[in-house]
């Protein structure tokens, strides 16, 4: 019988397989994770910036 999933946070798989926060191995991947997300935003999108959604032309 196969055990039954575990559900886990984000955090604490990175925890688990990259390091603990305040780690050289977590801070450099940290960092490289930011460049990477910076690089691969579009030009256009400031990721502070609230993204407005049009409102749709149908009738309420």
């Amino acid at each position: 019988m196969k055990a039954p999933l575990e559900t886990v946070s984000l955090d604490t798989m990175i925890d688990n397989h990259i390091g603990k926060r305040g780690t050289q191995k977590r801070d450099v991947f940290e960092r490289e994770l930011k460049i990477e997300i910076k690089t691969t935003l579009p030009q256009n999108l400031n990721p502070k910036s609230k993204i407005r959604i049009p409102k749709s032309n149908k009738p309420s």
